[in-house]
């Protein structure tokens, strides 16, 4: 870099550095982003619900080969490398590697997803029946397949506990977090310059960023910016924790995805987004947890708890929405997974914002893609 560019990437960050930067969002990607930035700049974290809505409705499993697109592979990749480094600065991140055995898939699509992770050098090896045993020893014979799939560097994360462990380290760095919803903006001389609250007042702000889940459709429709996002929803049951490590990973069994969360209790759906809710969601949300104590050795002994309904927030065509919207000082990150993505957003944003350095990885992810 020129000594020109040098100087003018150092006044930015300066003049970030010594201001505001306000974080919509208390969901996983919004907790990153924020406590990203709050080793740096001053922050405010705004949000209904610290922890999330989606956030907290979700499995939460980290992997990186859930794509077709080596873009977006690499992309999963780096995050699922920034959560381990941030587990080694940060105090009991709730987070767990045990790898995940898979054979929700045909044999033609199972062979076809070894063979693409493969060659793209992922972690995944075929394990025949005996193996899956050994991988995990608590799941009933009659549910294991004749062979699938292990991959051995994928986890889950406790997002929901994550997120609100990120954001009261960024209010012991000195930022501030406010419980309560955004419904616009102001603007002074064509850019940002700050947040209208619910209650009228506004919070100054010389960079905005919207991770607020389906919350930021609406919210970037007052400044007539489209997001374009889907939703579905999905049903995932808990049983109430148990001191014995029933599922060491997680597992993709056809209509059964389990995993156990770092306090004991078995998460689990009919997929990992969550399952179709039925005409009953609490009858469905009863079937699955049947299904799930015949699944395991010592099921008879779980107890349920409850189930949770999310929603998927899902960008139409799969992929991360994230950086510039197109209106200075207004950034934007949507996507799901949120949970394996969030530590490179909150990495890669928070680097943008304050020194105005792109990673040339997030073209791939830019809003101005859609017509």
């Amino acid at each position: 870099m020129e000594d020109s560019q040098v100087s003018r990437s150092k006044s930015k960050m300066s003049e970030v550095a010594n201001s505001n930067v306000v974080v919509i969002g208390g969901g996983i990607v919004g907790a990153s982003i924020a406590w990203h930035l709050s080793s740096e700049t001053n922050v405010t974290v705004i949000a209904e619900d610290i922890g999330g809505v989606a956030t907290s409705n979700s499995f939460a499993w980290l992997n990186a080969a859930s794509t077709d697109k080596k873009f977006y592979y690499d992309f999963r990749l780096r995050s699922m490398k920034r959560w381990k480094e941030i587990e080694q600065v940060f105090d009991s991140l709730p987070i767990h590697w045990g790898g995940t055995t898979t054979w929700d898939k045909s044999p033609e699509q199972l062979e076809a997803a070894k063979t693409n992770a493969s060659a793209w050098g992922y972690d995944v090896i075929r394990v025949d029946k005996t193996e899956i045993e050994e991988i995990e020893p608590h799941v009933e014979e009659a549910l294991l397949p004749e062979w699938g799939l292990a991959y051995g560097q994928e986890g889950a994360l406790e997002a929901e506990i994550a997120a609100q462990k990120m954001i009261e380290q960024v209010e012991e760095r000195g930022g501030k977090v406010l419980e309560t919803r955004a419904k616009g903006f102001t603007k002074s001389d064509g850019r940002i310059s700050g947040v209208v609250l619910d209650s009228g007042e506004t919070v100054l702000a010389d960079h905005v960023v919207v991770a607020a889940g389906l919350g930021s459709v609406a919210l970037l429709a007052t400044e007539n910016i489209k997001l374009p996002l889907e939703s579905s929803e999905g049903l995932l049951v808990n049983t109430k924790p148990t001191s014995k490590r029933l599922i060491n990973g997680v597992i993709n069994a056809p209509d059964l995805h389990i995993r156990q969360t770092v306090e004991g209790a078995l998460r689990f759906g009919s997929s990992y987004a969550g399952g179709d809710l039925g005409d009953d969601a609490e009858k469905t949300a009863l079937e699955l947890f049947a299904r799930l104590q015949k699944s395991v050795v010592g099921g008879d002994e779980l107890e349920y708890s409850h189930y949770t309904i999310g929603d998927r927030v899902l960008p139409v065509d799969d992929l991360p929405i994230l950086g510039e919207t197109g209106l200075e000082g207004l950034s934007v990150a949507a996507m799901h997974s949120g949970v394996t993505n969030g530590a490179l957003v909150g990495e890669l944003l928070s680097k943008m914002i304050l020194t105005g350095e792109k990673d040339p990885i997030l073209e791939n992810f830019r809003l101005d893609r859609f017509p």
